[in-house]
């Protein structure tokens, strides 16, 4: 009975014993699991007072921005705006914002554009847009935004919008001011364009209305003296020279004004070429040969030996030196001296052409306003020297259009120095003058005595000219010198007279009535029996380009009225024999 007795008490003592090993066991696990959750807990708490705090930033940042941050739901409505939202859109407050459609306040111009946008964006949503529109603020103030918008997405749908915007109007204002600014230049520069039309087409008539009746003076004065209409006696050869040297001097006044109009505007372009520089001193100073020799005045050139070539626009450099050179000799008093020196300076790549006078000299203070236009230092009413005060002016600019400079050293009662130094790459090889010579004669060279070719007694010339006094000039003169004349008045009598007539030359004036001459010359050269005809143009129109018009249409030779008749020979006679002699190839139009 002590055993049953014993063994169940040891058994429940067992039993308790395992229970209280167990309840230890518990114990120790449920406070191993309290300590994670406080663990839990504690990082809990960091995570939250981490979110607390970034989201603090986050406001701080967002509220404290210059930039306007707005969002919206899926429908458009207002969910949060910050503080520059408010400001910018002249609210008070945020709860006048929040729950309106962004619509509201979007100009009426821009809203349709933006509702589209954002529909659109609902099937892009991974995209992001950049719109630019103008919103309307509180009391209907129009503020430019530029605005970037990303949707919101929670589990791939589009929950609402989020918007980043700055406020451009300021830089819309200057760009719509340099649109308008860009407008008013356009219009201004057409009508400047406008201008500078009317202007050409005024220099080009001025030209043809001042040369036309020079061209009637200067030839009946020519004729007169050869002694078309009989001899002339000594006192009526003189008073025909002085009509011959005014006229002369005349057109010299008229180019110089025109030349300088084209500078003005812009219409004279340089021809820079090797020049070959003796020919060019020498041809320059045969212009000042005549008065020089009146004045007793000792003409001298002094060129580098080694300096054969040098880079410049011919004709626009001999009118340099041609206007240096005859002031010099007007102002060098009887017995004085007028010297030309050309030297290079290879280190600067320069190249220099004094002119050096033992005249009257300048004086200091008249210096500065020697290269004005129309400025002449002798302007009294009893001045004792002619001129317009231009050609300075001229040769002022002339020297800057080639890059150069012109300086001027002098002394009252001395002479003076002008040097005019043009940027160079010298060349140490001559080159062949032979052309540059036979066109120097043409265009500046002095007249010879000319004999007419012995076969102009067979020659036809059609002479295309509306102006009666010149076709009585051009008629009288040729006629004599054994050319047959046939007129046309117009262009299209022109083109019926070339193909009736056949003639061996065709003298074109370009301003005739009902067909302009250079038209009339393309139809000419149409023609198989008419393209082997030589064509010179005889006209007022000296602009530039007329040249290079002339001859483009057709022509051989381009020649500016007035017209020197002698001149107008030799080139009929030159041209005549170089088609018996060679024939040139067909010319093509």
């Amino acid at each position: 009975a002590f055993d049953e007795r014993a063994q169940r008490i040891i058994t429940v003592f067992a039993e308790h014993a395992g229970l209280a090993m167990e309840t230890v066991r518990l114990s120790d696990q449920l406070r191993g699991h309290a300590r994670e959750l406080e663990t839990h807990i504690s990082e809990r708490k960091k995570v939250e007072q981490a979110l607390r705090s970034s989201e603090r930033r986050y406001k701080q940042l967002v509220e404290t921005a210059t930039d306007l941050i707005y969002r919206t739901d899926n429908n458009g409505y207002f969910t949060y705006v910050n503080p520059v939202t408010v400001r910018t859109l002249g609210f008070q407050s945020e709860t006048e914002l929040l729950g309106r459609h962004f619509s509201d306040f979007v100009h009426p111009s821009f809203r349709k554009k933006l509702i589209r946008a954002y529909t659109e964006q609902q099937a892009r949503p991974a995209s992001n847009s950049y719109h630019e529109f103008i919103a309307l603020g509180k009391a209907h103030t129009k503020i430019w935004l530029g605005q970037n918008v990303q949707p919101i997405v929670e589990n791939g749908q589009v929950v609402g919008y989020q918007a980043l915007a700055r406020d451009i109007t300021k830089r819309r204002e200057v760009e719509d001011a340099l649109v308008k600014r860009s407008e008013e230049l356009n219009t201004t520069n057409a009508k400047l364009a406008r201008a500078l039309r009317a202007k050409d087409e005024f220099l080009a008539n001025m030209s043809h209305e001042l040369r036309t009746p020079l061209n009637a003076i200067l030839g009946r004065a020519e004729i007169l003296l050869d002694g078309i209409h009989g001899p002339v006696n000594e006192k009526q050869s003189t008073s025909l020279r002085v009509i011959e040297e005014s006229g002369h001097h005349l057109l010299e006044l008229i180019n110089d004004i025109l030349d300088l109009a084209k500078i003005e505007a812009g219409k004279i372009t340089l021809d820079i070429q090797p020049v070959a520089v003796a020919h060019l001193c020498e041809s320059s100073l045969q212009f000042v040969r005549q008065i020089a020799h009146k004045k007793q005045i000792q003409l001298n050139a002094e060129v580098e030996p080694a300096l054969k070539t040098c880079l410049a626009d011919e004709r626009r450099l001999k009118q340099v030196l041609i206007n240096l050179l005859s002031n010099a000799a007007k102002f060098t008093p009887v017995g004085g001296e007028v010297r030309l020196k050309v030297f290079s300076d290879a280190e600067a790549e320069t190249v220099h052409f004094q002119v050096i006078d033992t005249g009257i000299g300048i004086s200091s203070k008249d210096m500065q306003q020697l290269f004005k236009p129309f400025v002449q230092l002798d302007s009294s009413l009893a001045r004792t020297h002619e001129g317009t005060g231009l050609g300075l002016s001229l040769v002022f600019r002339l020297t800057e259009m080639h890059g150069g400079s012109i300086t001027l050293e002098s002394e009252v009662g001395v002479g003076s120095c002008f040097t005019v130094t043009l940027p160079q790459r010298p060349f140490t090889t001559p080159i062949e003058s032979k052309e540059l010579a036979e066109k120097d004669q043409l265009s500046y060279g002095p007249l010879h005595s000319h004999t007419p070719n012995s076969a102009s007694h067979n020659h036809r010339i059609l002479l295309v000219e509306d102006n009666e006094t010149n076709i009585e000039i051009f008629v009288e003169y040729l006629q004599v010198w054994g050319y047959q004349v046939i007129v046309a008045r117009s262009g299209p009598e022109a083109l019926a007279r070339a193909q009736e007539e056949t003639p061996d030359l065709i003298l074109m004036d370009v301003q005739i009535p009902e067909m302009d001459g250079l038209t009339a010359i393309c139809e000419l050269r149409k023609t198989t029996v008419l393209q082997e005809v030589p064509i010179i143009t005889l006209t007022a129109l000296a602009m530039q380009g007329d040249r290079d018009r002339c001859l483009a249409a057709g022509a051989n030779v381009y020649l500016s009225k007035p017209v020197q008749l002698r001149q107008l020979v030799r080139t009929i006679d030159q041209l005549l024999s170089e088609q018996i002699a060679a024939p040139k190839e067909p010319h093509h139009v």
